[in-house]
């Protein structure tokens, strides 16, 4: 499947878990990162994680926190994701979405 990050062809609350490696980086503009990062929100199921190892990961948190994710954390992986230099790791940031509106009920597969 080719989708664009920013518009997912996808129902909302369509996914449990939610696995991103190096995706939003590669996105140019700070505006289409938080517009990708709403929209892998919007796919995730009330009560859903999701993980995202980046390379400037951290300031994906303001995003996610307004996106409805809450227990968000962060943290520099080990030496075996540094890139470029020594000591430029990337960061996981995880976080879980909130729970749904109630009588909000997710697609069925």
């Amino acid at each position: 499947m080719e989708a664009n990050a920013r518009s997912l062809r996808f129902a909302s609350e369509s996914f449990d878990i939610l696995v991103s490696n190096v995706t939003f980086t590669n996105i140019p503009t700070e505006a289409g990162r938080e517009q990708a990062l709403s929209e892998a929100v919007r796919v995730l199921k009330g009560g859903g994680r999701m993980r995202v190892v980046d390379e400037g990961a951290r300031r994906h948190v303001d995003v996610l926190r307004r996106a409805g994710c809450t227990e968000i954390t962060v943290r520099r992986l080990d030496w075996r994701t540094a890139y470029g230099v020594p000591g430029n790791q990337m960061i996981l940031v995880t976080a879980q979405k909130g729970p749904s509106p109630p009588g909000r009920k997710s697609p069925q597969p």
